[in-house]
């Protein structure tokens, strides 16, 4: 079946790798580009990228040298759109390096310049909690009319974290508005970064959110509700409801929230793999298993069974579940080492990569040299 055809873990996988790649050996202003859906402004940074060579103010030869903060906030500034996405660059790869940078980038903001607000965002996402001078300005991005600002201005108060707990009552404001789906998912995701401080008030907003007719919105806020801990015992009913759910990746959302608010694996277990074995999106369903680890380990016997399907998506997703499940699924290893020899290639490398986790003192073994 076409790769175009089918929505498999080796599509995912060269999809990444093509866009890691363009990213990194050529401009991360591209990448930025391609986050916010915008035409003009990805048309803009291709031209950057093919026309002129990337340069930076951190010397390449000592990259723990000071930054020349000076240089790159006047690109910042200026006009020549190359000059912005190059500077905007080398400020994310310093990340919470730039921080030094914070209160000049916080006034380029409040600017509100087309060519340089989104970036800006972006480069106060990869500071972090050092962001944090910040906040009043990004909050003030939230209301904007442009809602691709509003995007990044959600994942740059997530980033943030608990200390854009002041920003909690606008996130939530922006989770009841008619915004489209991609700014209602972000400040979902960036209430759960904040964390339990954000107030009763936004946890029901998220608790309402389960319901949203957008499914990323609700698997969101389903991840959210998980990440306050014990502060998200009031979204229990309807997050054990959502385990009942049929539409598309709301169970595993469902069951990695209700594991970090009760600590209690055992219910969910069960519901996940089934999961992996009749629903339609196997990988995610393995991701989950992450966020449980050993606690996972009574699921191991079930997973075993699942190494042995006729599904190879199947097959490969019980491998990464028992992967994330780590040295507590030891019994896996002698089967999982026999699957990292399989002559298809993605079956053999998720075997060898899940090796690496269960028994990481142990390199799989070296496959054979092709006759």
């Amino acid at each position: 079946m076409s790769l175009l055809h089918r929505s498999s873990r080796r599509g995912r996988w060269l999809c990444r790798g093509v866009m890691k790649s363009i990213a990194s050996g050529c401009c991360g202003a591209l990448a930025l580009a391609v986050g916010t859906a915008d035409a003009t402004v990805y048309g803009r940074c291709v031209s950057s990228v093919v026309d002129s060579q990337p340069t930076c103010a951190v010397s390449e030869e000592r990259p723990d040298a000071s930054p020349d903060f000076k240089s790159l906030l006047e690109d910042i500034r200026s006009a020549d759109q190359s000059r912005i996405d190059r500077a905007a660059l080398a400020l994310e790869e310093l990340g919470p390096r730039a921080a030094a940078a914070v209160p000049e980038l916080a006034v380029v903001l409040d600017a509100d310049r087309p060519e340089s607000r989104r970036h800006v965002l972006a480069v106060l996402r990869a500071i972090g909690p050092a962001a944090a001078p910040a906040v009043p300005a990004i909050r003030r991005k939230l209301t904007h009319a442009d809602f691709h600002t509003q995007y990044w201005a959600c994942r740059a108060l997530g980033a943030v974290g608990p200390a854009a707990k002041d920003a909690a009552g606008d996130l939530r404001q922006l989770l009841g508005r008619d915004v489209v789906a991609s700014v209602r998912r972000n400040a979902a995701t960036a209430l759960g970064q904040i964390g339990p401080e954000i107030g009763a008030d936004s946890i029901e907003a998220l608790i309402v959110s389960l319901r949203d007719w957008s499914q990323p919105v609700r698997v969101e806020a389903a991840l959210a509700l998980g990440n306050l801990g014990k502060a998200g015992t009031a979204a229990l009913p309807e997050l054990r409801l959502a385990l009942t759910d049929t539409r598309r990746s709301m169970k595993p959302a469902a069951a990695v929230a209700l594991w970090r608010i009760t600590r209690k694996a055992e219910p969910l277990l069960p519901v996940l793999v089934r999961e992996l074995q009749v629903g339609d999106l196997p990988s995610e369903v393995a991701a989950a298993f992450a966020a449980f680890g050993a606690e996972a380990a009574p699921a191991v016997p079930e997973l075993l069974k699942l190494l042995d399907s006729d599904n190879p998506e199947t097959q490969m997703s019980a491998m990464e579940a028992l992967g994330h499940i780590g040295p507590a699924a030891g019994a896996a290893r002698e089967r999982i080492a026999k699957l990292s020899q399989d002559p298809e290639e993605e079956i053999a490398e998720v075997a060898k990569a899940a090796l690496e986790k269960i028994a990481p003192s142990e390199r799989p073994p070296a496959a054979k040299d092709a006759k």
